[in-house]
């Protein structure tokens, strides 16, 4: 999913790790984004990109609070690709955002 988030489903980009993707992506209809399509309660569902990767990280956050005595952890720092686009970096907080993780710093990766 980080490879995805951020990049316009057109991107040759977004296409060449589709190809490699074990889950249907469709194009999101609000803002021509990556999607994927989900079974949810027997009905078919379309989750933008960012959504599915706040739910990744919001799954992190319960374990790291399991991991720490059961305290909830407030702020992080993420390390993500150096070759980000800005795009991607501000999606990628867009989606902390959602599942209201506070992000302090996105940090390269090495």
């Amino acid at each position: 999913m980080k490879r995805l988030i951020g990049l316009q489903y057109t991107d040759p980009r977004a296409t060449a790790e589709l190809a490699l993707c074990p889950f249907t992506a469709v194009p999101n209809p609000s803002n021509g984004g990556v999607a994927v399509k989900v079974n949810y309660e027997n009905e078919e569902k379309i989750v933008p990109i960012e959504l599915a990767t706040g739910m990744m990280v919001g799954h992190m956050n319960k374990i790291a609070s399991a991991n720490n005595a059961g305290q909830a952890v407030q702020d992080w720092v993420i390390g993500v690709p150096a070759w980000y686009s800005d795009q991607q970096k501000r999606s990628f907080l867009d989606a902390c955002e959602i599942v209201g993780v506070n992000c302090l710093r996105l940090m390269h990766e090495r």
